[in-house]
């Protein structure tokens, strides 16, 4: 992928800009390697899940590619588990019932930082079976550019999506395929600059948590139990001068700890104090998070990242996947 990064103000979602890389600290504890993909070819990763077992799933941007990865194994190394026809990009994945996963599929102009409209649908992960079973819910085709996902607070069918580009959240039953706008919100637009908004979404109760990513903000919005809003959206954090907030993940007591581009990982608390939880080279534009085992108290993360593409003459690193202790 060759595109020039020098205008953009800073990395954003695709982790796909290069900037300069601060020296590495630790605030709360350590940061292990669990595995790095080869830079030929380039791969990015955008989103990570975890199953019952403890093994992760890998969400790529850069091919329509989901792997899966054991990251306790000996010696790590990723499973291909399916590759989507007709995409480019695998982006956001949710988990509504025990090892049934949703995700999103679509292309996405790693030129332009957008989403190709009508190119969006939500699949299903289902590992409750094995062989995992793949199975398409529906196409979305009024989505511009679908990313974050999230369960539905008390539902076992149906997932929320962001929607980067207009600034949007979509339902989707998973079932059925059903699917509509149920929120649009100025908190959630792009800026005149960039074209990404909100960015990554996940629900505690009956709030949505989100960060929107041209805006530099993390904030939540009520939501009732259809997923339309409920209430007025609050600004609970500003990401810190040229970083950029991508996608995140909530502890039991809201706590949001956020992979912050171009190298860190803030930990946020619900009255919006924030703290630096570690600024390594090693967390090349982390892009998403998840907590380990699934279990949101533990002490340990697993970070993906998307690394850089090539750029002016400069060779690609790929992504990975890190450990990093929070606590």
């Amino acid at each position: 992928m060759l595109f020039q990064v020098a205008s953009l103000p800073s990395l954003l979602l695709l982790g796909l800009a290069s900037g300069t890389t601060r020296a590495a600290t630790t605030a709360a504890g350590t940061i292990r390697t669990v595995y790095k993909f080869q830079d030929t070819p380039y791969t990015a990763i955008e989103n990570v899940g975890v199953r019952s077992n403890g093994d992760l799933i890998l969400n790529t941007i850069t091919a329509p590619k989901v792997y899966t990865l054991n990251p306790t194994a000996s010696s790590p190394s990723p499973s291909l588990l399916y590759e989507f026809p007709g995409a480019t990009s695998v982006l956001g994945i949710a988990q509504p019932s025990p090892d049934l996963f949703a995700v999103v599929v679509g292309n996405y102009s790693t030129a332009t930082f957008q989403g190709i409209p009508g190119s969006f649908s939500v699949w299903t992960l289902d590992f409750t079976e094995l062989p995992v079973k793949v199975n398409k819910v529906t196409s979305i085709p009024q989505a511009h550019a679908l990313n974050g996902m999230a369960t539905l607070p008390g539902s076992l069918t149906t997932v929320l999506v962001a929607d980067s580009s207009l600034g949007a959240v979509f339902s989707v039953n998973i079932q059925d395929g059903a699917h509509k706008q149920v929120m649009q919100n100025e908190v959630f637009e792009p800026t005149s600059s960039f074209p990404l908004g909100i960015n990554g979404i996940h629900t505690s109760g009956n709030t949505l948590f989100y960060t929107n990513s041209a805006a530099g903000t993390f904030g939540s919005i009520p939501i009732a139990s259809d997923g339309t809003s409920a209430g007025s959206a609050k600004a609970i954090a500003s990401a810190p001068s040229e970083d950029t907030y991508d996608d995140f993940a909530l502890t039991s007591g809201r706590d949001a700890f956020v992979a912050t581009h171009q190298t860190s990982l803030f930990e946020v608390d619900p009255d919006g104090t924030q703290r630096m939880v570690i600024n390594s080279p090693q967390l090349n534009n982390p892009t998403s998070l998840v907590f380990a085992n699934g279990i949101n108290t533990a002490c340990v993360v697993y970070v993906v990242t998307a690394g850089e593409a090539e750029s002016n003459g400069t060779a690609a690193v790929s992504g990975g996947v890190y450990a990093v202790t929070v606590c």
